[in-house]
């Protein structure tokens, strides 16, 4: 499974993709960004594109709602 994970707090996506590769070997982190705007930008580009997104909500910038 590709994950993508955006967060404005690097601390919390160190996090998740830590707790992510001890849990689950099949899961691979292949995208992040800190906002919403960096999302639709990787997203454009991305290929592979992630199967699951973990999105913040109450991001800065472009928020997690608005950007999904």
């Amino acid at each position: 499974m590709l994950i993508a994970i955006v967060d404005d707090k690097p601390y919390v996506r160190n996090s998740l993709k830590e707790k992510l590769a001890s849990i689950e070997n099949e899961v691979t982190v292949i995208m992040e960004a800190g906002d919403g705007t960096d999302f639709i930008k990787l997203m454009k580009t991305a290929s592979p594109q992630p199967d699951v997104v973990l999105m913040d909500l109450q991001l800065n910038g472009l928020d997690g709602a608005s950007a999904t």
